[in-house]
């Protein structure tokens, strides 16, 4: 089966290289040579036992800037999807397709080797790579029965090495979430009739009797997504009083604002740098502009995060003609506190749709499915404990009067099981729900969650109920990192 690989991710990925835990930076490397192979299979296999990511080939992994020295006389030649995978396939214990896409970037093209999910158990290598080093000596580089994994190691830095008895755990609970799924797509089949609704009732029925007192998680979102929105008022201030004349007419565009507050006591603590490498190195990078991203690497210093009222802030606002736009707001909080306000990207496209006039469903339930994805790996390795701790979630949609549901962000998500959109017009202004996740709750089971955050927002386009397998296939789509 091939690989389906989202062509806006590999120009971010080139366009923003970053390192992380579904991520590898390397500098150019000759795929012939043993240190090159050793580099590929080393990443390869780290990365699909992961569960996935990629490979991006021409960059210092330091700086993160392109590297000039080093490059093949033919990029594309070197790099042959037909190469890679055979190099891949030798040394891997379990055969998985991989693909190789090119980004462009400062008229050269960047070899971005694309490793899929979905493994079901650990990958190892099947034979030695060998080479000679400087010293004359033989040294081992890839050794026969190792299994290599993408690790965030104490000092906040990832790289791909063998798996470490603390690596175990993890491995261990990617490939059961993977063969988990097996079984969800089994009662999927049998449960494709029940709707949210009555998803929720059955919920409810369970919750009766529970006693409750003082604020809940959800009241406290709510409360820290108002001073969310306080807090990006202020930044807004801010970059006017900096540049009277900058165009702020997006203000007047749709948004989208999460708050999480994540319960319980991290057994692990992080403050000021430490807690922002921990969070940009266990971001899953599920799109090539992943929620609460890392910007300390962007071009523009006005861009990158700063450390202020005891959270670490960043203001995006950039519109570029060879990129897609992007205005993004977010707070990242080392007590477990994340905000994130966006203009809709339904009001983004340019000339492709015009700003408050539509609002893609699909589009919004992978959004939404990736934010929860995130907030449960940010409260994984901040060390939550998983059986004590819950992520309260709290979304709310802005600007949404007078739009028409269409699928416009990408065509083949239209009608996966029939739903039809004419007519559905939203007479509301505004939509919010807010989700309790546990921790614990493995990825084959976010659907749900994701169908309870987005009911309010579907509801308010004349009652449209979007179907579960809609949801369920937006959410795997998500997760196998696929647009």
């Amino acid at each position: 089966m091939a690989v389906n690989v989202d062509r806006t991710l590999i120009v971010e990925r080139v366009t923003r290289p970053a390192e992380a835990l579904n991520v590898e930076i390397k500098n150019w490397i000759d795929p012939t040579s043993p240190q090159g192979k050793a580099k590929i299979v080393r990443a390869a296999l780290a990365l699909r036992n992961r569960n996935g990511g990629e490979l991006v080939i021409g960059f210092n992994d330091q700086t993160l800037k392109p590297e000039t020295t080093g490059i093949p006389a033919n990029v594309e030649q070197a790099f042959h999807p037909d190469k890679i995978q055979e190099i891949v396939t030798k040394y891997a214990s379990d055969t998985f397709e991989i693909a190789v896409e090119f980004g462009e970037r400062d008229g050269l093209k960047h070899p971005v080797i694309v490793i899929p999910s979905g493994v079901r158990a650990p990958v190892a290598a099947t034979n030695d790579i060998i080479a000679v080093n400087k010293k004359g000596e033989r040294e081992k580089l890839v050794r026969v029965g190792a299994v290599y994994f993408r690790s965030l190691r104490a000092n906040g830095r990832v790289s791909s090495t063998e798996a470490q008895p603390g690596d175990w755990r993890e491995i261990a609970e990617i490939t059961f979430n993977n063969r988990e799924a097996d079984f969800g797509a089994f009662f999927r089949r049998h449960l494709a009739g029940v709707t949210p609704d009555t998803m929720k009732d059955i919920f409810s029925h369970f919750a009766q009797g529970i006693a409750t007192s003082g604020p809940t998680p959800c009241d406290r979102a709510g409360e820290w997504l108002i001073e969310g929105k306080i807090r990006f008022d202020a930044a807004i201030a801010a970059r006017k009083k900096e540049d009277p004349e900058f165009d702020m007419a997006f203000l007047k565009f749709g948004t989208s604002e999460v708050s999480l507050m994540i319960s319980g006591t991290p057994t692990v603590e992080h403050a000021g740098e430490e807690f922002l490498n921990l969070i940009g190195r266990s971001n899953p990078s599920y799109t090539g502009w992943p929620v609460w991203l890392d910007s300390r690497g962007f071009t523009e210093e006005r861009y990158r995060a700063v450390y202020m009222r005891g959270a670490w802030e960043t203001l995006v606002i950039s519109f570029s003609s060879e990129f897609s736009d992007h205005v993004d707001f977010m707070v990242m909080e080392a007590s477990g506190r994340f905000y994130l306000q966006r203009v809709l990207q339904d009001d983004l496209t340019g000339s492709r749709v015009e700003p408050g006039t539509v609002l893609d469903p699909w589009l919004h339930l992978y959004r939404v499915a990736e934010t929860i994805a995130v907030g449960l790996a940010f409260a994984t390795a901040m060390g939550y404990p998983p059986t004590e701790t819950t992520l309260a979630y709290r979304f709310r949609w802005t600007g949404l009067k007078g739009r028409t549901l269409a699928g416009w962000a990408n065509k083949e998500r239209m009608f996966y099981s029939g739903v039809v959109l004419s007519g559905r017009v939203a007479s509301d202004d505004e939509a919010d729900a807010c989700i309790e996740v546990p921790l614990e709750t493995p990825p084959s089971a976010l659907a749900p969650f994701v169908a309870a955050a987005t009911r309010e927002l579907f509801l308010a386009f004349h009652g449209i109920q979007m179907p579960m397998p809609d949801v369920e296939k937006m959410t795997t789509d998500l997760l196998a990192r696929r647009g």
